[in-house]
Protein backbone atom coordinates (compact mmCIF):
# COMPACT_ATOMS: atom_id res chain seq x y z
CA UNK A 1 0.00 0.00 0.00
CA UNK A 2 2.82 2.40 0.79
CA UNK A 3 4.39 1.89 -2.63
CA UNK A 4 1.35 2.80 -4.70
CA UNK A 5 1.48 6.61 -4.24
CA UNK A 6 5.28 6.84 -4.73
CA UNK A 7 6.21 8.75 -7.90
CA UNK A 8 9.93 9.48 -7.38
CA UNK A 9 12.51 6.98 -6.10
CA UNK A 10 15.93 8.58 -5.63
CA UNK A 11 18.90 6.70 -4.20
CA UNK A 12 22.50 7.66 -3.32
CA UNK A 13 25.07 6.93 -6.03
CA UNK A 14 27.05 4.43 -3.96
CA UNK A 15 23.91 2.51 -3.06
CA UNK A 16 22.61 2.08 -6.59
CA UNK A 17 26.08 1.29 -7.94
CA UNK A 18 26.62 -1.43 -5.32
CA UNK A 19 26.09 -5.08 -6.22
CA UNK A 20 22.73 -5.21 -4.43
CA UNK A 21 20.82 -5.37 -7.73
CA UNK A 22 18.34 -8.05 -6.49
CA UNK A 23 17.38 -5.83 -3.53
CA UNK A 24 17.01 -2.87 -5.86
CA UNK A 25 14.75 -4.91 -8.14
CA UNK A 26 12.58 -5.94 -5.19
CA UNK A 27 12.11 -2.28 -4.27
CA UNK A 28 11.10 -1.46 -7.85
CA UNK A 29 8.60 -4.32 -7.84
CA UNK A 30 6.44 -2.65 -5.17
CA UNK A 31 6.50 0.84 -6.76
CA UNK A 32 4.14 0.41 -9.75
CA UNK A 33 3.38 4.09 -10.34
CA UNK A 34 6.88 5.53 -10.53
CA UNK A 35 7.50 8.51 -12.78
CA UNK A 36 11.23 8.74 -12.05
CA UNK A 37 13.81 6.34 -10.63
CA UNK A 38 17.58 6.52 -10.16
CA UNK A 39 19.13 3.48 -11.83
CA UNK A 40 22.71 2.11 -12.01
CA UNK A 41 24.84 3.47 -14.86
CA UNK A 42 25.16 0.00 -16.37
CA UNK A 43 21.39 -0.15 -16.80
CA UNK A 44 21.50 2.68 -19.34
CA UNK A 45 24.06 0.81 -21.47
CA UNK A 46 22.32 -2.57 -21.39
CA UNK A 47 25.16 -4.23 -19.53
CA UNK A 48 24.35 -7.97 -19.17
CA UNK A 49 24.41 -7.83 -15.38
CA UNK A 50 21.36 -5.57 -15.40
CA UNK A 51 19.12 -7.53 -17.77
CA UNK A 52 16.93 -8.82 -14.93
CA UNK A 53 16.61 -5.35 -13.45
CA UNK A 54 15.64 -3.94 -16.85
CA UNK A 55 12.91 -6.54 -17.22
CA UNK A 56 11.66 -5.67 -13.74
CA UNK A 57 11.56 -1.96 -14.47
CA UNK A 58 9.85 -2.44 -17.84
CA UNK A 59 7.25 -4.77 -16.34
CA UNK A 60 6.57 -3.10 -13.00
CA UNK A 61 7.00 0.58 -13.87
CA UNK A 62 5.02 1.25 -17.06
CA UNK A 63 4.46 4.93 -16.29
CA UNK A 64 8.05 6.22 -16.23
CA UNK A 65 8.43 9.74 -17.59
CA UNK A 66 12.22 9.94 -18.00
CA UNK A 67 14.77 7.51 -19.44
CA UNK A 68 18.37 7.57 -20.65
CA UNK A 69 19.97 5.40 -23.33
CA UNK A 70 23.74 5.26 -23.72
CA UNK A 71 25.93 3.50 -26.27
CA UNK A 72 25.22 -0.22 -26.07
CA UNK A 73 21.50 0.12 -25.41
CA UNK A 74 20.45 0.49 -29.06
CA UNK A 75 18.31 -2.68 -29.02
CA UNK A 76 16.38 -1.55 -25.95
CA UNK A 77 15.94 1.90 -27.45
CA UNK A 78 14.48 0.45 -30.63
CA UNK A 79 12.02 -1.56 -28.53
CA UNK A 80 10.24 1.72 -27.79
CA UNK A 81 8.97 1.72 -31.38
CA UNK A 82 8.01 -1.95 -31.43
CA UNK A 83 6.67 -2.74 -27.97
CA UNK A 84 4.12 -0.96 -25.79
CA UNK A 85 6.50 0.21 -23.11
CA UNK A 86 6.92 3.56 -21.37
CA UNK A 87 4.48 5.23 -23.74
CA UNK A 88 4.26 8.24 -21.39
CA UNK A 89 7.94 9.16 -21.57
CA UNK A 90 8.34 12.93 -21.42
CA UNK A 91 12.11 13.31 -21.12
CA UNK A 92 14.58 11.30 -23.20
CA UNK A 93 18.38 11.47 -23.09
CA UNK A 94 20.47 9.82 -25.81
CA UNK A 95 24.25 9.56 -25.55
CA UNK A 96 26.59 8.08 -28.20
CA UNK A 97 23.79 6.00 -29.70
CA UNK A 98 24.85 4.21 -32.89
CA UNK A 99 21.92 3.16 -35.03
CA UNK A 100 20.42 3.94 -38.41
CA UNK A 101 18.92 7.46 -38.32
CA UNK A 102 15.67 6.25 -39.88
CA UNK A 103 15.23 3.70 -37.09
CA UNK A 104 15.92 6.37 -34.52
CA UNK A 105 13.33 8.56 -36.15
CA UNK A 106 10.70 5.82 -35.77
CA UNK A 107 11.61 5.53 -32.09
CA UNK A 108 11.15 9.24 -31.49
CA UNK A 109 7.90 9.31 -33.45
CA UNK A 110 6.48 6.62 -31.16
CA UNK A 111 6.89 8.88 -28.11
CA UNK A 112 3.85 11.08 -28.55
CA UNK A 113 4.18 12.70 -25.10
CA UNK A 114 7.84 13.61 -25.39
CA UNK A 115 8.49 17.19 -24.26
CA UNK A 116 12.28 17.26 -23.75
CA UNK A 117 15.02 15.64 -25.84
CA UNK A 118 18.75 15.71 -25.13
CA UNK A 119 21.20 14.32 -27.70
CA UNK A 120 24.90 14.05 -26.89
CA UNK A 121 27.91 12.85 -28.94
CA UNK A 122 25.97 11.50 -31.90
CA UNK A 123 27.40 11.84 -35.41
CA UNK A 124 24.38 10.04 -36.88
CA UNK A 125 22.14 13.03 -36.18
CA UNK A 126 22.21 15.14 -39.33
CA UNK A 127 20.03 17.32 -41.54
CA UNK A 128 18.35 14.33 -43.20
CA UNK A 129 17.11 13.03 -39.89
CA UNK A 130 15.39 16.33 -39.07
CA UNK A 131 14.15 17.08 -42.58
CA UNK A 132 10.48 16.60 -43.44
CA UNK A 133 9.87 13.39 -45.40
CA UNK A 134 6.46 12.12 -46.48
CA UNK A 135 7.78 8.56 -46.29
CA UNK A 136 8.96 8.89 -42.69
CA UNK A 137 7.17 9.76 -39.44
CA UNK A 138 7.94 13.26 -38.16
CA UNK A 139 10.13 13.86 -35.14
CA UNK A 140 7.73 14.96 -32.40
CA UNK A 141 7.47 18.61 -31.46
CA UNK A 142 9.17 19.15 -28.08
CA UNK A 143 9.35 22.03 -25.62
CA UNK A 144 13.07 21.62 -24.91
CA UNK A 145 15.81 20.47 -27.28
CA UNK A 146 19.42 20.09 -26.11
CA UNK A 147 22.11 19.21 -28.66
CA UNK A 148 25.71 18.68 -27.59
CA UNK A 149 28.57 17.40 -29.75
CA UNK A 150 26.29 16.86 -32.74
CA UNK A 151 28.58 18.06 -35.56
CA UNK A 152 26.53 16.98 -38.57
CA UNK A 153 23.37 18.99 -37.93
CA UNK A 154 23.34 22.40 -39.59
CA UNK A 155 21.10 25.42 -39.17
CA UNK A 156 19.23 24.44 -42.34
CA UNK A 157 18.42 21.01 -40.92
CA UNK A 158 17.13 22.39 -37.63
CA UNK A 159 15.17 25.09 -39.47
CA UNK A 160 13.51 22.32 -41.49
CA UNK A 161 12.37 20.68 -38.24
CA UNK A 162 10.99 24.04 -37.12
CA UNK A 163 9.11 24.54 -40.37
CA UNK A 164 6.03 22.77 -38.97
CA UNK A 165 3.52 24.77 -36.97
CA UNK A 166 3.64 22.27 -34.10
CA UNK A 167 7.41 22.56 -33.69
CA UNK A 168 7.27 26.34 -33.95
CA UNK A 169 4.57 26.52 -31.29
CA UNK A 170 6.02 24.05 -28.79
CA UNK A 171 9.79 24.62 -28.84
CA UNK A 172 10.60 27.03 -26.01
CA UNK A 173 14.16 26.09 -24.98
CA UNK A 174 17.02 25.38 -27.39
CA UNK A 175 20.57 24.64 -26.25
CA UNK A 176 23.39 24.11 -28.74
CA UNK A 177 26.96 23.11 -27.88
CA UNK A 178 29.58 22.06 -30.42
CA UNK A 179 27.12 21.42 -33.20
CA UNK A 180 27.25 22.09 -36.94
CA UNK A 181 25.03 25.13 -36.39
CA UNK A 182 27.38 28.07 -36.79
CA UNK A 183 26.63 31.31 -34.91
CA UNK A 184 26.35 33.34 -38.11
CA UNK A 185 23.64 30.95 -39.36
CA UNK A 186 21.49 31.26 -36.25
CA UNK A 187 19.15 33.63 -38.06
CA UNK A 188 17.85 30.63 -40.02
CA UNK A 189 16.85 28.92 -36.78
CA UNK A 190 15.48 32.05 -35.13
CA UNK A 191 13.33 32.98 -38.09
CA UNK A 192 11.71 29.52 -37.93
CA UNK A 193 11.63 29.06 -34.14
CA UNK A 194 9.11 31.78 -33.44
CA UNK A 195 8.07 30.31 -30.08
CA UNK A 196 11.56 30.24 -28.56
CA UNK A 197 11.95 31.76 -25.09
CA UNK A 198 15.48 30.59 -24.26
CA UNK A 199 18.45 30.09 -26.57
CA UNK A 200 21.95 29.05 -25.51
CA UNK A 201 24.86 28.39 -27.86
CA UNK A 202 28.38 27.32 -26.93
CA UNK A 203 31.01 27.09 -29.64
CA UNK A 204 34.79 27.23 -29.79
CA UNK A 205 35.96 30.36 -31.54
CA UNK A 206 38.06 29.09 -34.44
CA UNK A 207 37.14 31.44 -37.28
CA UNK A 208 35.88 34.94 -37.86
CA UNK A 209 32.31 35.73 -38.86
CA UNK A 210 32.09 35.76 -42.65
CA UNK A 211 32.04 39.21 -44.22
CA UNK A 212 28.83 40.43 -45.77
CA UNK A 213 28.96 40.55 -49.56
Amino acid sequence: RLGVPVRYFKTPYMLRESKATPDFARCIAVLPNLHYVDLPEGFYSDEPGYSTLRLEVETRCPDLRKMTYNHGSEDSLEDLSRVTIWVNLEVLELRRIDMDPSRLRYVLAALSRLRALKITEMDIVDDEMFRHDDMMPPIPAVEELVLKDVPNLSAAGLASYLSTKASQRYLKVLSLENTGIRPWALHEVLSAGTGLKTLAITEEVDTAFPSAN
